[in-house]
């Protein structure tokens, strides 16, 4: 079998998510994926299903240090009386 990506499509599962690519699927029904296919014969899958899980955690962790980032920016050009929007 070849290695299972994000962008693999799924070809199991109901059709809003059969056929889809991995990385396309709900989180709902990537934790599904992990629970019932780890002790399974398609347990790459499972092991697709949880780096992808823990792909999208990385992401909004950084998306929202980089929001946090930026908001303290805005405050401090705003203590400064400048507009921040004036940047954009």
């Amino acid at each position: 079998m070849n290695k299972i990506t994000g962008s693999t499509k799924v070809p199991f599962g109901a059709p809003g998510s059969k056929g889809r690519k991995l990385c396309e699927v709900s989180e709902e029904f990537l934790n599904w994926i992990v629970r019932k296919l780890l002790d399974t014969d398609k347990h790459a899958w499972a092991i697709a299903a949880k780096k992808e899980l823990q792909d999208r955690r990385e992401n909004k962790r950084q998306m929202r240090a980089e929001a946090d980032l930026e908001n303290a920016a805005d405050d401090f050009l705003r203590k400064h009386n400048i507009d921040p929007k004036s940047f954009r």
